[in-house]
């Protein structure tokens, strides 16, 4: 037993030593993924070092690890609790300088600041978050002082008087026209558009998005703030169909529809719609975002099935008043087509594409239809019959009629005759009008103008 824990603490040693070769040179925790043979290089064939460093970091939180292993143990566990400090990251970022003499790339891995390894720490990350630090002013000097030229400082404050150039164009155009610039103005002064000016309103538009996710310099927010009370020609178009649809709501007591047109043709509908899904996806600013959201608070959308209803439901008003289905080109006063509508929807039908639960009402349309052709069939048979009369002189009371309509219904009938286009009873009973009347031998304009004389003839 004596033997087999001389043995076992003697292994225990030897990776105590590789760990503390490896501490000593990196000054941090092992990575659990790390193995080696020396304790510094990794070898995918060698010990399983981050595994055992992890094995006995779980041993001393449960507090099973023997005493004396726990005392050799501590300093890297105090240690390592600061995993990855600035000391030990800086060490790596001097190695990747002094070897390539090149900016590390924001996505280089590595254990020795020297060779690539993806299960290596994110050294690139790191120098970026250093860039931030300085840039914000929260980098201190003593770090600063190390790091400087790594970081490459003339590039950074370069960077600052462009954006300062960039700033002083943007108060020019600000003083000038007491607004914002929109996204397309190009300028060389700041005042006069230039096509191959500085894209001075995709820059404010950037400047902006960087302030509201609050990705500029103490200084630079301070700066861009002196100009926040002014709103660009986007901002005063966009509050002004953004008015217009919350009066909608006020007023109507619902959400505006998405097909609404308003009187000056601006699709205010669709504009409320799009606002809705940049909201959902995070696109627009901050004041925007709390607008948007007002109005989707004031009035919660319909769902679809609802708003299917309540336009068949106006169908059936429409034909309840008209005794008639709407035109193609027929528009509600909110601006819904609603001819297309229904039309749509037998279409779907045809196409099998119809929702199961809209079936009995695509019937009641298709019932709607078939009492209308019905109404239509009888007035064309009756328009047949009084046509006959006048022109056999059997009419007495002609004042009483409408002798222009019946002369219009004549023409286009005989019209479609002609064409072939009149089928089935409708097609029979014309062709027997005809030859009854005037025989075989006839011609459109003879018989048409031969028809109106002899309705004109009872007329008077």
């Amino acid at each position: 037993m004596d033997e087999y824990r001389e043995t076992n603490d003697k292994i225990w040693l030897e990776h105590y030593e590789l760990l503390m070769k490896y501490f000593n040179y990196y000054h941090t925790g092992v990575k659990v993924s790390f193995i080696t043979f020396d304790g510094i290089n990794y070898d995918e064939n060698g010990f399983k070092l981050g595994s055992w460093f992890h094995i006995q970091k779980t041993a001393y939180r449960k507090g099973t690890l023997d005493c004396k292993r726990k005392k050799l143990l501590m300093p890297v566990f105090k240690k390592s609790k600061c995993n990855r400090d600035w000391d030990f990251y800086y060490n790596l970022v001097r190695n990747y300088y002094n070897t390539y003499k090149l900016p590390v790339p924001s996505g280089f891995k590595t254990f020795d600041g020297v060779n690539y390894d993806e299960d290596g720490y994110l050294l690139g990350s790191w120098l970026k978050n250093q860039k931030r630090d300085y840039k914000a002013g929260v980098l201190k000097k003593e770090r600063l002082d190390k790091i400087k030229d790594i970081l490459d400082i003339d590039s950074l404050e370069r960077s600052d008087r462009i954006w300062n150039k960039n700033y002083q164009l943007l108060c020019s155009y600000v003083s000038y026209y007491k607004a914002l610039p929109k996204r397309a103005f190009k300028t060389v002064d700041g005042i006069h558009f230039d096509e191959r000016g500085f894209s001075l309103g995709e820059w404010a538009a950037n400047c902006r998005a960087n302030y509201e996710d609050h990705k500029l310099s103490e200084k630079k927010r301070l700066k861009y703030e002196e100009l926040l009370r002014y709103k660009s020609n986007d901002d005063a178009i966009w509050d002004k169909k953004y008015d217009f649809v919350l009066n909608y709501f006020l007023v109507n007591k619902e959400p505006i529809p998405s097909y609404y047109v308003g009187s000056d043709g601006v699709q205010y509908g669709m504009w409320y719609a799009k606002q809705k899904q940049y909201y959902r996806q995070g696109k627009l600013t901050n004041e925007r975002t709390r607008k948007i959201k007002y109005l989707i608070d004031i009035y919660p959308e319909i769902s679809k099935n609802e708003a299917w209803l309540m336009h068949f439901n106006d169908l059936k008003k429409y034909y309840q008043i008209n005794m008639d289905l709407p035109v193609v080109n027929y528009r509600q006063d909110s601006g819904f087509y609603l001819g297309k509508w229904w039309r749509h929807q037998l279409d779907k039908y045809t196409n099998n594409k119809i929702e199961i639960d809209k079936l009995q009402y695509i019937k009641e349309i298709y019932k709607m239809l078939d009492e209308i052709n019905k109404r239509e069939e009888t007035r064309w048979v009756s328009n047949c019959y009084m046509l006959v009369l006048l022109l056999m002189g059997m009419v007495d009371d002609t004042e009483s009629l409408n002798i222009k309509t019946i002369i219009n219904w004549f023409s286009s009938q005989l019209k479609l005759y002609k064409n072939n286009e009149l089928q089935g009873k409708q097609k029979e009973i014309f062709a027997g009008l005809l030859d009854n009347i005037y025989g075989d031998s006839y011609s459109e304009s003879e018989i048409s103008n031969n028809v109106i004389k002899l309705i004109k003839k009872q007329e008077y």
